[in-house]
């Protein structure tokens, strides 16, 4: 099985486990999404690990895919700074939500510049 099927297979599996999901009380719920993402999370180890058996041979990136992709990351971080801003502006005055609010945007600028640093590596 290819890596695409194998993709298509996680993607059918996601999509039966969400659909389960919303017929579950919360409780199980939760425990549903959180095997959803652990399963990702080894899947996408697993796809990792496997695609280096082999040498990759196939597309070469085209100058417009090399801009799209430069341009993610300013996309990912601006969207980060606005979800975050926007969920503390809104957030009750207690501590429960201020506590771990600002320590996201720094967990998802290491993120992104970890990707800045694989993605920089194309030459």
């Amino acid at each position: 099985m290819d890596a695409s099927a194998r993709y298509l297979f996680g993607m059918i599996v996601s999509l039966v486990v969400i659909i389960g999901s919303a017929f579950l009380p919360p409780g199980p719920r939760l425990v549903a999404w959180g095997g959803l993402v652990a399963m990702w999370i080894a899947f996408a180890g697993y796809l990792g690990w496997r695609s280096r058996e082999r040498i990759a041979v196939g597309m070469h990136p085209t100058d417009s895919m090399v801009e799209r992709f430069d341009l993610l990351p300013i996309i990912v971080l601006g969207e980060v700074v606005t979800g975050v801003v926007g969920g503390l502006t809104h957030a009750p005055r207690d501590p429960a939500p201020r506590v771990p609010g600002p320590p996201a945007p720094r967990g998802a600028f290491a993120l992104v510049g970890r990707l800045l640093v694989v993605a920089g590596r194309r030459r």
